[in-house]
């Protein structure tokens, strides 16, 4: 069998971060045309979720599986981009602190070690928007929209796309409007002000929406649960197999079992 890379004494940041690392490689994004990589995933990602719930461990190490035939696990995709976001919009938005903080985790990680990945995170972010722009500013507008319109479609069917769409759009250009504001000697800066004030605004509005499309792919996920049973059923080898290899319950303090048959030895 398949492992995470973990012992079966692993405490819980081992864990979480052989999950980090497996989750990261075989997600979808990275594997658009490997269905056993997203078979994989989904099993990680229902695996991590027992693992990392006291309550849902416990009813595994009691009962095995059947004791999770009423729970309703996240899929695997809205479950990761809830935690760590999606990893499509990396180049508009950089690799997250979280995300940043899970690699290291178990680690001294220093503020100086922060603000130079930050300061590589605006780099990156940067070039990729010149890339993005160039045909804009070289005349080719037409060119342009046509690449823009690809690339919103194809971001905005990943995880919560289209939320973080109109979020990440709205920043940029409140903060494009507010660079070019403070340029403009014509009003002393003032539309720049406006604009910072308007982002403000903005800012609340978008994590009102984005609360909101979270709760309905949270609800959506639970009602494909219920619709197909099987998906925790004991029947389903492939989850079964994930779960089975967690030996039984340590004492406490003592370790976690290992995230088990997850992805590629």
């Amino acid at each position: 069998p398949c492992h995470a890379g973990v012992a079966p004494t692993a405490n819980a940041t081992e864990i979480k971060k052989a999950y980090f690392q497996q989750a990261r490689r075989l997600h979808p994004d990275k594997n658009p045309n490997n269905p056993e990589a997203k078979e994989r995933f989904q099993l990680l990602g229902e695996a991590y979720q027992v693992l990392s719930s006291e309550d849902l461990r416990a009813k595994y190490d009691a009962r095995g599986k059947a004791a999770l035939s009423d729970t309703n696990l996240l899929d695997s995709a809205t479950f990761f981009a809830m935690i760590f976001g999606s990893e499509a919009f990396e180049q508009f938005v950089g690799e997250l602190q979280l995300a940043t903080l899970m690699q290291q985790e178990g680690e001294d990680v220093t503020p100086a070690f922060l603000e130079h990945k930050q300061l590589k995170r605006e780099i990156s972010c940067a070039l990729a928007l010149v890339a993005m722009l160039e045909p804009y500013v070289a005349r080719r507008e037409d060119e342009f929209k046509a690449a823009a319109h690809a690339k919103a479609a194809e971001l905005s069917v990943s995880a919560f796309g289209q939320a973080l769409l109109l979020v990440i759009s709205g920043v940029y250009a409140a903060k494009a409007e507010q660079y070019l504001g403070f340029q403009s000697m014509r009003d002393l800066g003032a539309r720049g002000h406006v604009a910072a004030w308007n982002q403000k605004l903005h800012i609340g509005h978008t994590r009102v929406r984005a609360a909101r499309s979270m709760l309905r792919a949270f609800l959506a996920s639970r009602q494909a649960q219920r619709d197909d049973p099987d998906t925790l059923d004991p029947a389903n080898a492939g989850t079964a197999h994930v779960l089975r290899s967690s030996p039984p319950r340590a004492p406490k303090g003592k370790g976690k079992a290992g995230l088990a048959a997850c992805a590629p030895g």
